[in-house]
């Protein structure tokens, strides 16, 4: 919380010294951005709205997948993973200074999901009893957030309407996403291990705030 409190009044301070230096008037118009961050990659739009307010769109997004097979204990089991993460957002930025520095608040449309799945592909010696594959099962896994719109809060560094053609951008904020839900489906012998998906999903219901930190190069066409 210190270190929070420390890094917002350094964030005002500066903000106050810029807005005492000779204002000049500053090209402004549409411009677009291209960002990276705990989102993923992703493209800003934002267009001017008077002398210190900017709307801005965005959107971002990383999918990736991945299979590989593990052997323990003479059982050898496929994994596979498919990940989802990435959100549509729009935006209001507020500058109080008529500099870079910003406050924004507004929505994230979340598209957010993890699945995960073990399928035994070889038998299983069990006191000399021999378990074929499909009688053993499979177990697969999902986490989600089911809020479809999420509120943000946040401050940042950069206005991609004004000045410059070419700026960088800083974001450091919040977003309210509320409590995730995680799902487990199994069939055969360990299909009873789904059973550990209540006692997941109550552990993870603190989990309703999700940081958002994201570094880009904004570009002014307009």
């Amino acid at each position: 919380m210190k270190r929070i409190t420390l890094l917002l009044s350094l964030v005002l301070v500066v903000g106050s010294v810029s807005a005492k230096q000779s204002g000049e008037v500053r090209k402004q118009g549409l411009a677009i951005a291209v960002k990276a961050g705990t989102m993923g990659p992703g493209v800003d739009i934002a267009l001017p709205i008077g002398r210190k307010l900017v709307v801005r769109a965005s959107g971002s997004a990383i999918s990736a997948k991945r299979s590989q097979t593990e052997t323990d204990d003479d059982l050898s089991i496929r994994l596979d993973g498919d990940v989802t993460w990435g959100a549509y957002s729009g935006l209001i930025d507020f500058h109080p200074f008529r500099n870079n520095f910003r406050l924004t608040a507004g929505a994230y449309m979340d598209n957010r999901e993890v699945k995960a799945a073990g399928t035994p592909i070889s038998t299983y010696d069990l006191d000399g009893k021999i378990f074929q594959p499909e009688r053993l099962g499979s177990l697969s896994a999902t986490f989600k957030y089911d809020q479809a719109v999420s509120p943000y809060l946040g401050i940042g560094f950069g206005d991609m309407t004004r000045g410059a053609r070419v700026g960088f951008l800083f974001d450091l904020g919040v977003i309210y996403v509320g409590e995730p839900t995680f799902e487990m489906v199994g069939t055969g012998m360990i299909a009873q291990t789904a059973n550990w998906a209540v006692t997941m999903e109550e552990g993870l219901k603190t989990f309703t705030w999700m940081p958002v930190v994201s570094f880009g190069l904004s570009f002014r066409i307009l």
